[in-house]
């Protein structure tokens, strides 16, 4: 018996959004904050699902991942903070041990990689056993990262900023700048302006 395009249709939507609530209500269960609206994929959260706090409207794609790494915080400082709305598509992996924090109206292409950590380079120690050595990491509003993007620690990406797929950020992109290369740097500015060499928003000659 084959089902009507109609229903057929109808059930394509309806199964996929019980499955969502389904999931978001057992993030819940598990200790993570989500707010309203959201839009939540099957997704990864390995551990520490109370170090993570999803704001109203966040909708993260398939495969996303949410690493959490160290002690537990205080509830009212979450190591990963999207405050939403913001989009990641699939394959992000957002990996904190320190704080992570993505602003409003943020959107993340595919397989982009973001952390707030990286290893020590004692030449003494194997690889494996150096210490984490972290920073806060902060997305702030409006910025739009391209697909395979890899953001490291202690880095602030501005408001309104764009980084350019496949850019590797190793320093602060200033707020409205267009960054891109590895490692990346300033390009030019949103709204067609030219950047500064300084790697700073021109200055306002009004």
């Amino acid at each position: 018996m084959r089902l009507s395009p109609e229903l057929a249709t109808n059930l394509s939507r309806i199964v996929p959004g019980i499955a969502r609530k389904l999931r978001i209500t057992r993030l819940r269960l598990l200790g993570v904050s989500i707010g309203s609206g959201c839009w939540i994929q099957k997704i990864e959260i390995q551990r520490n699902f109370w170090d993570i706090v999803l704001g109203d409207d966040v909708a993260l794609d398939r495969d996303v991942c949410l690493l959490v790494t160290g002690a537990r915080t205080k509830s009212d400082k979450p190591k990963i903070h999207l405050v939403g709305p913001a989009y990641l598509n699939r394959g992000v992996i957002v990996d904190a041990s320190e704080a992570i924090r993505i602003g409003r109206n943020v959107m993340i292409g595919p397989y982009t990689y973001i952390t707030d950590h990286d290893h020590g380079t004692d030449p003494d120690k194997p690889v494996s056993r150096q210490p984490l050595t972290g920073a806060p990491t902060t997305i702030e509003d409006d910025a739009w990262l391209g697909a395979n993007v890899t953001v490291l620690k202690g880095v602030t990406i501005g408001r309104g900023a764009i980084v350019a797929a496949g850019a590797v950020v190793t320093k602060d992109v200033p707020p409205g700048a267009i960054a891109g290369g590895v490692p990346a740097k300033i390009i030019g500015q949103r709204g067609n302006q030219q950047a500064n060499p300084s790697d700073a928003p021109p200055e306002n000659t009004k």
